[in-house]
């Protein structure tokens, strides 16, 4: 992970766009133009509400929308409504119930819209490809991942083909897939595909600047993850004006963008620029109701840091207490998210200086992080604390196993010489000296660390 800085680190694993899980409500950019891709024969009552409701839906208004769309979709009358009717109404209802917080429902409809775009035939295959994307980020937002996938892998295959004719659907597809890619183990599968979608969506101009912003975005998450904390700076800036240019400042989408930027100042301990745009993004959801608990999570968690790292810890305790909060009462909760929110919490406890009530947490987080994300630097960060825990109760022998073993992981993920590596070594090296262990294991531990700090330094 990036500098690997405690519970920054750990926040860019599960955030690797997370970024990116993005809440249906505001979905907009996704499915505003829907119609404008096929041009089907409607009455006039129908479209002016369909165009009602997707205004509702760019502004974030989840009731309105609701209100539009029920009354557009209405089956009670005797002539039911053509298949590309009944699939649009499918298509958008299930944002209005992902939003509401019923994914169920909202897969769904989104399987009944999948089925009637079918029935509709050839002409509407990016409007089917749109209802694709949206079953594979629901996927996303459900924590299943595999499904997500395969649904996003389906609509770039399927746009690939009307890329001369739709090509901001094509990138659209390749921007959704990468952002599942991005929360993979191995996010630089996403790469090449925002490195083809961003050009596309740039020669777009001003219509496609929302999905620019995500794509942008996306791609910063990839560079944080490895531990390019400038460049994924910039391209989170660009995000971030673009976001405050299209949706103004008080947007949740807007909110995001400011959380991916903050994140990427808590990773190179820019606490200071981090905290404003934290309060901004909190003003934001929390003035909303209901208040989007996929957004609130995280920039709790990423204020309980820049409180810790200004040593008040009373206010970080209640942040990252509400962010585990937050995440234990949702209906499918995602234990990884769960670990880590725990495991956040109990490094307040050590950096108050409170290792009594950290160990009453952290082993059994760190325990259920070995059983659901092996191998991943996310389990390497919960180990690297656990190590520092051990470390605080100068039990050294295992402390020293402990960052043996997160080193071992992020070597592997991040590669041998990476700076983040050195706070980690040091920290070894500590354990080695006050453990009694011999002098020529401490040098060469040290001489490592020089080594990669050289090396840097050369770069």
């Amino acid at each position: 992970m990036s500098n690997m800085n405690g519970t920054g680190a750990r926040i860019c694993t599960i955030r690797k766009t997370l970024a990116c899980a993005r809440g249906s409500e505001i979905f907009a950019q996704l499915v505003l133009f829907l119609f404008a891709l096929n041009a089907f024969a409607a009455s006039p009552d129908f479209k002016d509400l369909v165009k009602l409701g997707q205004d509702s839906l760019a502004k974030a208004d989840i009731a309105g929308a609701a209100v539009l769309y029920g009354q557009a979709c209405d089956q009670s009358s005797d002539a039911p409504l053509p298949p590309d009717q009944r699939a649009s109404c499918e298509h958008h209802l299930a944002i209005i119930d992902e939003a509401s917080g019923n994914l169920q429902r909202a897969e769904d409809r989104l399987l009944r819209a999948l089925d009637d775009w079918k029935q509709a035939g050839d002409a509407f295959l990016p409007s089917y490809a749109m209802s694709l994307m949206n079953l594979g980020e629901l996927y996303r937002r459900w924590h299943r991942m595999p499904e997500a996938e395969q649904m996003l892998a389906k609509a770039v295959n399927l746009t690939r083909g009307l890329r001369s004719t739709y090509p901001e659907t094509y990138a659209q597809a390749m921007s959704r897939l990468a952002g599942v890619y991005a929360e993979s183990q191995n996010p630089e599968r996403g790469r090449p595909l925002l490195e083809e979608a961003i050009p596309m969506f740039r020669a777009q101009g001003q219509k496609q600047e929302g999905e620019l912003s995500g794509a942008l975005d996306v791609l910063g998450m990839i560079d944080l993850v490895a531990a390019r904390y400038k460049e994924a700076e910039g391209l989170m800036t660009e995000a971030l004006r673009l976001s405050i240019s299209i949706d103004g400042e008080n947007h949740p989408e807007t909110a995001t963008r400011e959380s991916d930027l903050a994140l990427a100042y808590i990773q190179d301990r820019q606490y200071d620029r981090a905290e404003p745009l934290l309060k901004r993004a909190l003003y934001a959801i929390e003035s909303r109701f209901p208040a989007q608990d996929s957004q609130l999570w995280m920039i709790y968690s990423q204020s309980s840091i820049v409180a810790c790292s200004q040593n008040k810890f009373s206010l970080a305790e209640e942040y990252a207490t509400k962010a585990l909060s937050i995440l234990e009462r949702q209906p499918q909760a995602d234990p990884a998210r769960v670990a880590l929110a725990r495991v956040n919490l109990a490094v307040v406890y050590i950096r108050s200086n409170r290792p009594s009530d950290a160990d009453r947490i952290l082993p059994a987080a760190v325990a259920d992080e070995r059983r659901i994300a092996a191998g991943t630097a996310l389990l390497a960060d919960g180990i690297r604390e656990l190590a520092e825990l051990r470390s605080m109760q100068h039990s050294w022998r295992e402390a020293q196993n402990l960052y043996r073993e997160s080193l071992a992981i992020y070597e592997q993920r991040l590669g041998p010489r990476n700076p983040g590596l050195v706070p980690i070594l040091k920290a070894y090296a500590e354990s080695l000296k006050r453990g009694g262990a011999p002098k020529a294991e401490t040098k060469s531990v040290e001489t490592q660390m020089k080594t990669i700090l050289s090396f840097a330094d050369k770069g």
